[in-house]
């Protein structure tokens, strides 16, 4: 009998979208870690693409005041299982 280890790892949806973050507006940039996540997001800000009203670093914020300083972007919390 095998046994399974159950990882639950959360991922990032990263959307461009309007500044009401309208669901018919969002188009999908990517899949990130935490990690990745931030590291997009400066990218996104320094390109003038989205905007971000926080003065905290992204590091020091949850996703939930990440994504409510976010302008003209939206971020969903995913959750990847994956049995072994």
């Amino acid at each position: 009998m095998s046994s399974m280890i159950r990882i639950t790892t959360p991922f990032y949806a990263l959307f461009s979208c309007d500044e009401w973050k309208g669901y018919s507006s969002m188009r999908l940039i990517g899949e990130f870690t935490r990690e990745g996540l931030n590291n997009q997001l400066n990218k996104e800000v320094e390109g003038g693409n989205m905007e971000f009203s926080e003065s905290d670093a992204l590091e020091e914020l949850s996703i939930k005041e990440i994504d409510s300083s976010l302008s003209y972007g939206f971020i969903q919390e995913l959750l990847i299982n994956e049995a072994l």
